[in-house]
This record gives structure tokens, sequence and C-alpha cells, in this order.
């Protein structure tokens, strides 16, 4: 596409260019395809400038970042696995290599089984670590974990037919959430009220008893105020049943009472800078009032005292 926009281009220049072309064409014309290509290049580097230089996972393209993974196409599926197991492809000239040399009969295909739904799927475990291990080394056993945690859900799919829902593909994730168990004291998972098994993670609580020591764990149930009081109660006994530490929340109704008290905090603080706001106009008022009377009686006083020093001073001097 790029070389036919050069030619076009080419095309438009004056005579004198089209001259030296004639001289050597086929120079030209190498120079034309490898401007294509290096202006083909351009833009990709261009467009694709924030791509990693160094190989790396490909579900692992949110690394430092915890960008989820859950989709992925078979190639990069293929790539992946590849980079877990620490294998590469690479082309070798010059050597042949027989797959099979056995010949293969041929049978009617057979009807597959209806595929199943897979419950309780297993949660990757992070391999056993010990303090002053290598980085490499530990980042090789956490690899070669999470491979065969990915092998193990294939088989699934694959061989015993069950339907899998998109899952976590990116490493990195899993090893944070390996990292924030062990530093945790409670491990809380939030459920939705209307069906509170399908959003909990049974395995979860599982790994959680495992770590030394073993994790608390404990089921919010949100948005309980979709449920009827009798719901309420029928999933208490079944949770009080299975030894399940479970709370029955609402965020909308928390979120409502925050609402609601950031309201009458705003009214109290109105009320309180017009109190603030009269109690200063009031106070100005008898001020100016206390002053006024002042000096009327300092009026009356002058007068009276004057009148009575002159009649007095009067009498006597007659």
């Amino acid at each position: 596409r790029y070389g036919g926009v050069l030619r076009r281009v080419r095309t438009t220049m004056p005579r004198r260019g089209e001259a030296k072309e004639s001289k050597g064409s086929s120079r030209h014309g190498n120079k034309h395809g490898k401007g294509a290509q290096n202006l083909g290049r351009a833009i990709m580097r261009q467009q694709f400038s924030a791509a990693p230089v160094t190989a790396e996972l490909e579900t692992e393209r949110g690394k430092h970042r915890l960008r989820s993974v859950t989709q992925t196409d078979d190639l990069e599926e293929l790539m992946a696995e590849a980079t877990l197991a620490g294998k590469d492809f690479s082309a070798r000239r010059g050597e042949v290599v027989i797959l099979s040399n056995t010949a293969r009969s041929t049978r009617p295909a057979e009807v597959a089984p209806p595929p199943g739904t897979a419950r309780d799927l297993p949660v990757p475990r992070r391999p056993a670590w010990k303090l002053g291990q290598p980085a490499e080394e530990l980042e090789t056993a956490e690899r070669a974990a999470f491979l065969d945690w990915r092998r193990e859900l294939a088989d699934l799919e694959d061989n015993q037919r069950y339907i899998l829902t998109p899952f976590e593909k990116n490493l990195e994730v899993w090893r944070q959430l390996w990292r924030v168990m062990e530093r945790s004291q409670l491990l809380v998972q939030i459920v939705d009220a209307r069906n509170p098994l399908l959003f909990r993670c049974v395995d979860l609580e599982k790994y959680a008893s495992e770590l030394r020591p073993p994790r608390p764990c404990m089921l919010i149930v949100n948005k309980a105020d979709l449920l009827s009081e009798a719901q309420r109660v029928a999933w208490a006994k079944y949770f009080s049943a299975n030894k399940i530490e479970f709370v029955f929340w609402s965020a909308a109704k928390a979120q409502h009472e925050l609402e609601e008290e950031a309201r009458l905090d705003r009214l109290e603080e109105a009320a309180g800078a017009s109190r603030a706001h009269t109690a200063s106009f009031v106070g100005e008022g008898k001020g100016a009032a206390n002053g006024s009377g002042g000096v009327e009686d300092d009026a009356d006083h002058s007068g009276d005292g004057g009148g009575d020093d002159d009649a007095d001073d009067g009498g006597d001097g007659l």
C-alpha cells in the first residue's frame, strides 16, 4: 500500500526526475521498495512504541500494572505455555524431523458426550519458598506451578468437556493474591445476596486454611436489602449449619445513610453559620445603642451641672 503511494507521488514529479529515473530504473526501483519498507517500519514504531522490547509472557501484557487478562486466542495461549515452560521456537535449516512413521486406520466418529459444568475449580497455589531464596529460582518455580494449573484447566476443558467461564490468565495478578493472603489476618469474600453460593470460592477458603497460620474467612452478603426477611433467615440458617462466618450487608442502604448523615452535617453547619451571623449582628446593634445613650447622658449631665453652677455663682456674686 505504501509502495503504491510512493509510486503515485513519483509520477507527479517533474520530467527531470523522470529522466534521471530512466538512467537507472532498476536501481531506483530498489530504493523505492526500501523506502516503502522504511516508511512501514516507522509507522509501526510510532503506533507500537509502548510495546515491550524484551520477550515476556503474552498473558503478562499488563505486568507491573496488574492488567487483567481473561481472553486469549489460540496463538497467544500456545506462546504463553511455551514461555512458562521455558521453551522457544527456532527454525533449523537442513534438518528433517519425522513426526510419525506408523500407519493409522480411520474409524467412524464417536458422538461426544454433552458438556458439563465444572464446579469448585482450584485456585493456583504458590509453591513453597524460603527466606534468602534467589529471585530467579522463585520466579521459575512460580511459573512452573502456574503452568501446571493451566494444564489442569485445559484438561478439564478439552478432555473432560467441561465448560469454563473466562478466568484470570495473568500470572502477576495471582502473585499479588498470594502475597496479599500471606500478609492478611482475615480473608473476606463479597458475594451477591441473590445467589451467594454462585460467587463464593470454596477453594480460596481451603487455600487460606492451608497457610501457616491459617487465615479465617468471612462472607459479606451484599445487597441484603433485596431479600425478604424469610429469605435472610433461611440463608442465615444455612450458613450457620455449614459453619460459615457471614454478615448481611447493603451497600445501597449504607450509601443512603452516609448521604443522609452528610446532608444533616451540612444543615448543621449552615445553621451554625446563621446563628453566628445573627449573634454578630445583634452585638453590633447593642454596641451602637450603648454608644448613643452615653452621648445623651453626657449632654443631659453637662446641661444640668452647668446651670446649677451658673446659678450658684450668680447667687454668690449677688
